[in-house]
């Protein structure tokens, strides 16, 4: 999902993104200049598509920023799933 619909050779919704692991924990983050809304929507696709994995939320941070370049305001997103602990 990532690379195929994220990455910037796909959709191109995000300037870079990136996914990683540590131990049980996948850890998402990405910068993109689409807005404050985009962000909660990505939020809200992730979290539909990890609770399919039986993953949840655990954690999520938001920055803005200017670009050095562009001076476009960047959004930089960061999202951290575990597995599921609590019976919903």
């Amino acid at each position: 999902m990532i690379e195929n619909v994220f990455s910037p050779y796909a959709q191109n919704w995000f300037e870079n993104i990136k996914y990683g692991w540590n131990k049980k924990t996948m850890i998402i983050g990405g910068k993109h200049n689409l807005g404050p809304k985009f962000s909660l929507f990505i939020k809200f696709l992730l979290k539909k598509y990890m609770r399919i994995y039986n993953y949840e939320l655990k954690s999520e941070k938001y920055r803005e920023g200017k670009s050095d370049i562009t001076k476009d305001t960047i959004y930089t997103i960061i999202f951290s799933f575990g597995p599921i602990t609590s019976p919903s």
